[in-house]
């Protein structure tokens, strides 16, 4: 989809002027290389294709796991999502995915959640374990994860 290509292409945090740390540059390139092809990526019944939000990311939203995070929804044991789960969600100002918003990220890495958010041009907006305008929301959640539980 032209959507992710845009989300996902050449961005100043790749560029190497973003004013980064080199851990957190470091984990965005690891997202970027992660999130070439999320749109394979399984999505739960309950959120299948774009569905009506509330939240701050926009009225129309999309969310894929990657493995790592849907086979542990699958699996319905509890517990928290293992380290290399991704959920990645594509916000849209339209029902039909036209007008991305935003494009927002959990990564579990070394057992905490890494944020990340990028404008509709893809632009990095957020990259930070302590992003205080995710787990605010996230706090209420199972393992920080608002959408779906296991």
């Amino acid at each position: 989809m032209l959507i992710a290509l845009t989300v996902l292409g050449c961005t100043k945090d790749e560029a190497g002027d973003s004013g980064l740390d080199a851990e957190t540059q470091a984990i965005v390139d690891e997202l970027n290389t992660a999130l070439e092809d999320h749109e394979s990526w399984s999505q739960a019944p309950e959120w299948d294709g774009i569905q009506p939000s509330e939240t701050v990311h926009g009225e129309w939203t999309e969310i894929w796991f990657n493995d790592a995070a849907y086979s542990t929804y699958e699996a319905q044991a509890g517990g928290d999502m293992p380290d290399g789960a991704i959920v990645t969600k594509q916000a849209y100002g339209a029902e039909d995915g036209s007008g991305l918003l935003n494009h927002t990220t959990m990564f579990k890495k070394d057992g905490a959640w890494f944020w990340a958010s990028w404008s509709p041009e893809g632009d990095l907006q957020e990259a930070s374990f302590d992003a205080p305008s995710c787990s605010g929301c996230h706090a209420g959640g199972q393992d920080s994860i608002m959408v779906l539980t296991w």
